[in-house]
């Protein structure tokens, strides 16, 4: 075993570092971590850390991990393992590749991208003020007196903060930046750009904001996509990742987005077309691309289309694993052991069949649903 890794970070909110196989660095390490000598999970190293790469450590810097242990410690001391998965091995940390970052020096250098970096692009969605002030757990509007918190050197720059930090320990988006969105980021290295719903992503690019809607320990900036809190022309490149369909006005968002966006400045969006109802908190549209080419009809095309990762193979993945995962286990057989063949032909014979359908829920059949419907009445006033 020739592996070597380091700990950059153990708190409450992220458990956070990088590791690799000397021997074969295309064979991505897991992590597992250890909480008070409980096993908690695993994660793999394979995140992007332009540091570990600068310095030739890594061939392609794709060695970093991240895992958020929240929920998981106790109050006062706990311990903590972070182990090269399927060994007892922990991480070196003896060898000096870098000088271990404790949680003060990592929470300051936060403090300070917040007010290098992050401060001069922000404005107060209230008035439109650029004239703000940051204390240690605030941010002040000198010109309407507007409160924003801080929450862990994370500004949350919404009206409903409660509801911000109040999030759901369910709501799990980390996914890494992969082969489509990488070239907008690195093409714009002295260039701001807005990874608009960023989730928890965990690569880091000094150039990079990250936006959403809860303080993830990885976002930069919390807020609404309706009203954006950057300034106008802030952005060279925004980019956008399966966000679209969860928000309540996405021509707001658009419209919002632009005015945060330099002249000339490139958007790039991909969100859902044919998927089940997946809540992240909730999923209100589904678009095909002609109705993603209305949407950002304010802009001047570049492309549009279907990546290799949105292939109708993807789609029908997903609804079959989807509805088979709902059966019970008898139904499941069945149903799996059906030919396509044979489910055509039961729903094409009769439209209204609910052969492997007898236990779904309400919920389920709005998941999958082919449409949907709405009866209203107009209001007298």
């Amino acid at each position: 075993m020739n592996y070597i890794g380091w700990v950059d970070c153990v708190n409450e909110f992220e458990l956070g570092g990088w590791a690799l196989n000397k021997d074969n660095q295309k064979d991505k390490l897991f992590i597992d971590i250890i909480i008070n000598n409980e096993f908690i999970g695993s994660c793999k190293a394979c995140s992007f850390r332009k540091d570990v790469k600068d310095i030739g450590i890594s061939e392609d810097g794709y060695v970093g991990f991240y895992f958020n242990p929240r929920g998981c410690m106790k109050e006062g001391k706990n311990s903590v393992r972070i182990v090269y998965s399927g060994t007892d091995v922990s991480l070196n940390n003896g060898q000096n590749f870098f000088e271990l970052l404790s949680h003060e020096t990592r929470r300051s250098n936060k403090e300070n991208r917040l007010r290098e970096y992050i401060l001069p692009m922000l404005r107060c969605i209230e008035c439109g003020s650029d004239s703000l002030v940051l204390s240690e757990q605030q941010l002040s509007c000198s010109n309407c007196h507007q409160e924003y918190i801080v929450y862990n050197q994370i500004p949350l720059m919404t009206l409903d903060p409660e509801a911000a930090i109040n999030y759901s320990k369910d709501i799990i988006s980390e996914h890494i930046y992969s082969y489509q969105w990488r070239p907008f980021i690195q093409n714009f290295d002295n260039e701001p750009v807005l990874d608009f719903g960023s989730g928890n992503n965990p690569d880091f690019f000094s150039n990079l904001i990250k936006f959403d809607i809860f303080p993830f320990q990885n976002v930069d900036v919390v807020g609404n996509g309706d009203k954006l809190p950057f300034k106008p022309n802030t952005f060279k490149t925004v980019i956008s990742d399966s966000v679209f369909e969860h928000l309540k006005d996405p021509f707001a968002s658009i419209d919002s987005i632009k005015k945060i966006m330099k002249p000339n400045g490139e958007i790039y969006i991909e969100t859902a077309f044919l998927q089940p109802v997946h809540a992240y908190p909730n999923h209100y549209f589904n678009m095909t691309k002609y109705g993603l080419e209305v949407l950002c009809s304010c802009f001047n095309k570049i492309d549009s289309g279907v990546r290799p990762h949105q292939f109708p193979s993807f789609a029908l993945s997903w609804l079959l694993k989807s509805w088979a995962n709902k059966l019970t286990d008898e139904q499941k057989d069945d149903f799996l052991r059906a030919s396509i063949q044979e489910i055509i032909d039961e729903y094409t014979g009769n439209i209204y069949s609910k052969r492997w359908m007898e236990s779904f829920s309400a919920e389920d059949i709005e998941e999958m649903a082919v449409g949907s419907y709405f009866h209203g009445k107009k209001p007298e006033i």
